[in-house]
């Protein structure tokens, strides 16, 4: 497992090298992307703007998840439907790693009314909590509710697959309302009717 608290030192190396990747059309390497990632939070996590301090007493979240979440951590973005990328012109946004066994699978960016994924790589934010078999899996609307919620459960970033990840999982919704969005998430997408038409005969 990675252990990212010890082990912040930046390597551009990775970083350029998933740039040229991407540059060529290619997919990098998942290893080289992993360092990339925890390439890029470190140095968010380095030069953090204020407002981390500020943010966590606003919505109650404690040292514990903060500690658990390694962050959230302060930085400018601009948003791209469901994509972030950092800009110094941007928005004020939290950034979270999502960390899957240890390892850095993509980055979450958020505001009170907006989330989005740096690679769009991550079906959710927690998904460690998969592995842990403490009853229900708890879903959350937004990454603040998770984060006051101690990291336990998960935020889904790509809803159109929640269906096929959750599939046979126990969930639990934080409300009714919720929980009726959660069902038409889960519900299999239809598999279009196939119609075809016979054949014209031929007059002998």
């Amino acid at each position: 497992m990675t252990n990212f608290r010890n082990n912040t030192k930046l390597k551009c190396d990775a970083c350029a090298a998933t740039h040229s990747a991407r540059a060529s059309g290619r997919p990098p390497p998942a290893s080289t992307l992993q360092n990339h990632l925890k390439n890029l939070f470190s140095i968010l996590a380095t030069h953090p703007l204020p407002g981390s301090a500020a943010l966590c007493r606003k919505y109650s979240i404690s040292p514990r998840a903060v500690w658990n979440a390694f962050g959230p951590v302060i930085w400018r973005v601009r948003f791209d439907d469901e994509r972030f990328v950092e800009d110094p012109d941007g928005e004020l946004a939290g950034i979270l790693p999502v960390l899957d066994g240890g390892y850095f699978t993509d980055l979450v960016a958020f505001t009170t009314d907006k989330i989005a994924t740096h690679d769009g790589r991550a079906f959710c934010l927690g998904p460690d909590n998969f592995y842990l078999p403490n009853g229900p899996l708890r879903i959350f609307r937004h990454p603040l509710q998770w984060l006051q919620a101690e990291c336990d459960g998960i935020v889904i970033l790509k809803p159109e697959i929640a269906w096929r990840e959750l599939e046979g999982v126990l969930v639990a919704a934080e409300d009714e309302v919720h929980a009726e969005e959660i069902e038409r998430l889960l519900t299999p997408p239809k598999s279009p009717t196939k119609i075809i038409f016979p054949a014209k005969r031929h007059a002998a």
